[in-house]
Parts: C-alpha cells; sequence; structure tokens
C-alpha cells in the first residue's frame, strides 16, 4: 500500500507540474496571438491607405 501512496504522490506532482505548463502555453499562444492579430490588422491597415493613396494619385487634387 505504501507503493501506492508514494505512486499517488508522483503522479499528483506530475498532475501539478502538467496542469502549470498548460497554463503557461496557454498564456503565451494567447500572446502570441495578440502579437499576430496585431501584425495582421496592421498590414490590413497597410493595404487600406496604399488604396487610398492610389485613388487619390487616380483622381487628383
Amino acid at each position: 500500500n505504501a507503493g501506492c501512496a508514494v505512486e499517488g504522490f508522483v503522479d499528483e506532482r506530475r498532475l501539478e507540474s502538467w496542469r502549470k505548463l498548460q497554463k503557461e502555453v496557454s498564456v503565451q499562444s494567447k500572446k502570441k496571438d495578440t502579437a499576430a492579430q496585431r501584425a495582421e490588422a496592421m498590414k490590413f491597415r497597410k493595404e487600406i491607405d496604399d488604396a487610398t493613396e492610389v485613388r487619390r494619385r487616380r483622381e487628383g487634387p
């Protein structure tokens, strides 16, 4: 029975470290997502600005 108790303890610690790892991974992926979204938004804005500039040039002052 002592073996079971130790096994349970090891599993509990393993589970705890796994939970910690999952939390870190989810936090990092959230950060990565926001960075990716920001980059995407910047690219999109630049495309809009470029299109607006082209239209402005085409139509003249």
